[in-house]
């Protein structure tokens, strides 16, 4: 029987990459063998404060309130995301689950008033090759526009950060939103926003060639070594404390 080749996958997203250059098992478990966990009880909390946050900015300015955030946040509850939450948390965690997601919310109305908020898109997909052919697409949580250039704004729900060195992993998808949008509608992009809205904390990086250059170079980088991952089928796993929000932590060889 002849040996299995991995195929490689046609496109990449920003969190495929980071996932690549973090763990070469998990990339190739997830997105080559197609083997997807329910998440961590971090992801689907953002992915809900997400959801809300959008279907809110959907509403007609003027209406959109912590009273209509609290009415959305439940209808989409009992809609969808308490069954997906409880994939990864058990019934006593509900309560707890709920209020951080909620302090979520309440951390965005004290960063900015969502009826002075004009978005000219909500999670935007984009989609398209970065350089030499590489195809890249991704979703941009949000876009506004500020005499007549385009504004990318990312929501995190996470902690913020307090080292500066590591803005390079933060301003990577932000650059390849960026690059994407631009050529999608031939407009600048003026600068990207991270909402940090569990903190109401801003942080802003502007598109700068410097930063524009270092994505071309991750990215070109990381698909050389998946090309050869693919070829040889060597997809060593990486040991980190990310491990611990790992679906695959129990059968990974380095735990083993």
């Amino acid at each position: 029987m002849a040996e299995w080749t991995p195929v490689k996958p046609p496109v990449l997203s920003p969190s495929s990459i980071s996932t690549f250059n973090q763990c070469r098992l998990k990339f190739k478990l997830e997105k080559i063998d197609k083997r997807y966990g329910p998440g961590t009880m971090e992801s689907v909390r953002g992915s809900f404060v997400h959801d809300i946050l959008e279907q809110l900015l959907k509403e007609p300015a003027g209406t959109r309130d912590l009273a209509k955030a609290k009415q959305l946040s439940a209808k989409l509850w009992d809609r969808e995301w308490e069954q997906k939450a409880l994939k990864v948390i058990q019934p006593e965690e509900v309560n707890d689950f709920k209020w951080t997601s909620w302090h979520s919310i309440e951390g965005y109305f004290k960063m900015e008033d969502p009826n002075d908020v004009t978005p000219v898109g909500l999670e935007r997909w984009v989609d398209g090759p970065v350089i030499r052919d590489i195809r890249v697409r991704g979703i941009i949580d949000r876009i506004e526009e500020d005499d007549g250039k385009l504004v990318i704004q990312d929501y995190k729900t996470g902690k913020t950060p307090r080292d500066e060195r590591f803005a390079a992993g933060r301003i990577f998808p932000l650059m390849i939103y960026a690059d994407l949008l631009e050529a999608e509608t031939k407009q600048e992009v003026d600068r990207m926003e991270l909402l940090y809205v569990a903190s109401s904390t801003l942080i802003t990086y502007e598109p700068t060639t410097d930063n524009r250059e270092a994505m071309y170079a991750t990215v070109t980088e990381t698909w050389d070594a998946l090309t050869e991952a693919c070829e040889t089928g060597d997809f060593p796993p990486t040991k980190t404390r990310l491990c611990d929000w790992c679906d695959f932590k129990s059968e990974c060889p380095a735990w083993s």
